[in-house]
């Protein structure tokens, strides 16, 4: 059986999109193992996940994500971005914004269109989760988990633990020249927290500008993370680190990230189509 395929990155997170909205599109039965079969970069087309477009009764569309190691993660910020160049870019869409269904709740993204140009998409993420047994972290001794003394391995960090839906451990660091990935790990997995966890090791340049580098659960070192650059600004200001409005610089490109006094988080950044194809299943 062969399957379409699109290929989108958002600041070098680079995801496969299937549509099952499209009229020729036949039912796939297990999708957490079609995502890790067409995510492997190299016996598939290769990326960090999968997104899968569905009908929604509640919104526009539904999406469906799915981590290169066939696990499910409740929402992507970057992901939902590239969904949303590819409704507008297949003319899906003429709204001028788009509002989606993820398993994090509803988002709502906006075209930033210039003299007929898609420049950029602003994401509303959300309204941050700082309760520990909401994001969740176990964490007896508090309601919230902010800066708190945590030895991994043979070094000793401070983190804060934010939910965007999804689970973040952020931690301020003065050099991110060390091998993060060996602690990023050794974070994910870690017992506290009971659905794994995204980690993000971040340098403050200033009270507007950080760079981070970025273990994404189920999907290891990427690029980028949407959902991580929102939790980074959030912890920032609760750590009284960060202003409200920041950009965000990672490997792969620059978020500008605004928290705004309504408490819901802003996310803006590009998105952009790198080919699309066919994949035969049967050789997956």
């Amino acid at each position: 059986m062969q399957i379409k395929f699109f290929k989108y990155q958002g600041c070098g997170n680079d995801f496969i999109i299937l549509d099952a909205t499209q009229k020729d599109w036949e039912p796939v039965a297990d999708i957490k193992t079609l995502g890790k079969k067409v995510c492997h970069r190299n016996f598939g087309v290769g990326a960090d996940g999968l997104l899968l477009i569905e009908k929604s009764k509640k919104a526009d569309i539904k999406l469906k994500i799915v981590n290169s190691d066939g696990s499910v993660p409740e929402m992507c910020g970057n992901g939902i971005r590239c969904v949303a160049k590819y409704m507008h870019e297949y003319k899906k869409t003429n709204k001028p914004s788009l509002e989606i269904e993820t398993d994090a709740g509803l988002r709502t993204v906006d075209m930033l269109v210039k003299n007929g140009v898609l420049e950029g998409l602003r994401v509303d993420m959300g309204e941050p989760i700082v309760i520990s047994s909401l994001i969740p972290i176990i964490s007896p001794s508090s309601q919230t988990f902010i800066r708190k003394e945590f030895r991994v391995d043979d070094r000793v960090f401070f983190f804060t633990a934010i939910s965007m839906g999804n689970p973040h451990a952020i931690t301020f660091i003065d050099s991110l020249d060390f091998n993060f990935e060996k602690y990023g790990a050794m974070m994910e997995f870690n017992e506290l927290f009971p659905q794994r966890t995204n980690v993000e090791f971040v340098k403050v340049h200033a009270p507007d500008r950080v760079e981070v580098k970025v273990w994404e659960r189920g999907a290891g070192p990427t690029l980028a993370c949407g959902t991580g650059a929102c939790a980074v600004v959030v912890a920032g200001n609760l750590e009284g680190k960060l202003a409200r409005f920041v950009r965000v610089t990672l490997p792969g490109g620059t978020l500008e990230i605004d928290w705004r006094e309504d408490n819901h988080v802003f996310m803006t950044g590009p998105a952009e189509k790198v080919f699309e194809g066919e994949v035969n299943l049967a050789m997956l």
